[in-house]
């Protein structure tokens, strides 16, 4: 699956690109497991852009089955490229940040968990760019292997 290109700071995800990817995903005989991949790999973009908009598609893609081909795949792309067409938010990077950062409550030691905590909390607090937790985070996936983060397109 590819990635959304990211322009600026990381992390951050524009339209045209998802438009591309919703395209590619549904081109062809998609199925509902590929939407259920796909929605799993954009967990932490979604986030970080709309916590509510990432809850709602959830709901969708948990109902596929009850809703015409068409129809599933109207409402998806049109709901998941509107919520990449609203900015990330600060606060919705941290929570994407954090919530990544619980995968690694039993990976990492303290001070390690210490480190990342802190470059997450500075980046809240405006001391870093997003660059530097995200950085951070993408270091401790290859370390740990974790397989489920290396594939979100937030940390590609």
């Amino acid at each position: 699956m590819s990635r959304l290109t990211t322009r600026s700071e990381p992390g951050e995800a524009y339209s045209d690109a998802a438009r591309a990817q919703i395209e590619t995903l549904f081109t062809g005989s998609w199925t509902v497991g590929a939407i259920v991949r796909f929605h799993s790999a954009h967990k932490l973009l979604l986030m970080a852009h709309s916590p509510e908009a990432y809850r709602e598609l959830g709901r969708l893609v948990a109902g596929a089955r009850a809703l015409s081909r068409d129809a599933l795949e109207a409402r998806y792309a049109s709901r998941f490229t509107a919520a990449l067409q609203s900015p990330a938010t600060r606060r919705g990077h941290v929570n994407a940040l954090q919530h990544a950062a619980g995968y690694f409550k039993r990976r990492l030691d303290r001070a390690a968990k210490a480190e990342l905590t802190a470059a997450i909390d500075d980046y809240r607090c405006e001391r870093v760019p997003l660059a530097v937790p995200m950085t951070l985070l993408r270091q401790h996936v290859r370390e740990h292997r974790v397989s489920y983060l290396a594939e979100q397109a937030y940390l590609g």
